[in-house]
């Protein structure tokens, strides 16, 4: 130990941060939230509810090869906000991302075939896929 039990001041700090703008294969789990909308077709227990009232699935990727094999990275997906559309629009748009690159499917493409590919059951469906995502980091509320 090189410090006191309470003094984390020569503590290392993580150096080994992934790089923002680093693509990587990643293994998406869902983290149940246990609550169910069944008119807005969230049903299984995925979904979670914020005390704000908004609605998102809790996502947790981890990589699957290269040099950051096994690093974990964490987003909210959003469902509902109270406060508007975006937060909703954002999460579908990140679904569509993710099917897109785990069933090999061009974001340009429209045909039927595109179209049923992007297509899911339930959220069941994200839990465990695999696909190559860009790793960003960003801020919450509280900076």
């Amino acid at each position: 130990m090189t410090g006191p039990w309470n003094d984390f001041n020569s503590a290392q700090s993580n150096t080994n941060v992934i790089p923002k703008g680093t693509l990587a294969k990643v293994r998406l789990t869902l983290r149940p939230g246990g609550f169910d909308d069944p008119s807005q077709g969230w049903t299984g227990g995925w979904a979670r509810r914020a005390a704000t009232g908004a609605v998102y699935l809790d996502a947790e990727y981890t990589v699957v090869e290269g040099p950051y094999a096994r690093r974990k990275v964490w987003s909210l997906i959003g469902l509902y906000s109270p406060k508007g559309p975006d937060w909703a629009n954002m999460g579908r748009g990140l679904i569509r991302g993710i099917l897109n690159s785990a069933r090999g499917v061009s974001d340009k493409d429209n045909s039927p075939e595109a179209q049923a590919r992007r297509r899911i059951n339930g959220f069941g469906d994200l839990d465990g896929v695999e696909f190559v995502a860009r790793i960003d980091i960003g801020t919450d509320t509280n900076g």
